[in-house]
């Protein structure tokens, strides 16, 4: 009579375990910063990180200044298409718009990353620093994926 009711709960637990979602989020004041991801590294070739600011304040605040220990320099950018061509334009800031959120994404505002350390390959991790004007420093985990993110748990 025990062994049944002990399989059946295995069976629940394991269920509850698998159905988890293994999501990124950091907190910094009024601010979340959710699933920092970036792609696989190509020698020499710069990289990319992308993520999601929320900003419960009242307020707006900016994030003003990306490092990462290793990579030569770091800069925020923004994608725009013209014609059918892509082109950046480095940013002086990205505003996280009070009660709102922005997308860092591919084809769109994002952290360029150049100068390397390391060869990044799926699965790896890197550590991110986010400066922003009024919630101050906040040190992210990077998780390195193929494809184009999106809606993505770890």
């Amino acid at each position: 009579m025990k062994l049944p009711f002990l399989c059946s709960l295995c069976i629940v637990i394991a269920s509850a375990l698998g159905s988890i979602s293994y999501a990124h989020d950091y907190n910094v004041g009024a601010l979340t910063v959710d699933n920092p991801w970036g792609r696989p590294n190509l020698p020499e070739r710069p990289t990319a990180a992308y993520l999601e600011i929320r900003n419960a304040g009242e307020s707006p605040d900016l994030l003003i200044i990306a490092r990462s220990p290793g990579f030569v320099s770091v800069f925020l950018l923004s994608s725009t298409e013209d014609g059918g061509v892509m082109k950046m334009a480095q940013l002086d800031a990205i505003v996280a718009p009070a009660g709102g959120s922005v997308d860092l994404e591919p084809g769109g505002h994002h952290i360029m990353l150049f100068g390397a350390p390391e060869l990044y390959k799926e699965g790896d991790k890197y550590n991110l620093i986010l400066v922003f004007e009024n919630a101050g420093e906040l040190e992210v985990e990077v998780h390195v994926e193929r494809g184009s993110g999106g809606a993505h748990n770890h």
